[in-house]
């Protein structure tokens, strides 16, 4: 989560999009050992994902996608599956202390 570049978010994209990678998997991909705090390293990510600005040394994407969708679209994409997984952590965090 700590490298940012346009070209990472395209690639988590179509992970998504076109190869069945899930919010399953985006979650278990920071729970390993090399990685201290899972959620904090999670919470970076999409805020990351989200933000829908690449920086000024930010190589980009557009060359490498024909009909490459927007950085808005991205962002879109990866807020609407931010809100997804905090709607699940949330049921599950509820169910864990009882409530469902």
């Amino acid at each position: 989560a700590n490298r940012c570049l346009s070209r990472d978010w395209i690639d988590l994209y179509v992970l998504f999009r076109k190869c069945g990678f899930t919010l399953s998997d985006f979650h278990g991909a920071f729970h390993r050992p090399a990685i201290r705090n899972p959620a904090q390293s999670i919470s970076q990510a999409f805020q990351n994902l989200c933000r829908g600005v690449k920086s000024a040394t930010d190589p980009g994407y557009e060359v490498l996608m024909p009909n490459a969708p927007t950085l808005a679209d991205v962002a879109a994409f990866f807020a609407k599956l931010r809100d997804e997984y905090q709607t699940e952590q949330a049921r599950l965090a509820f169910q864990q202390k009882g409530g469902g």
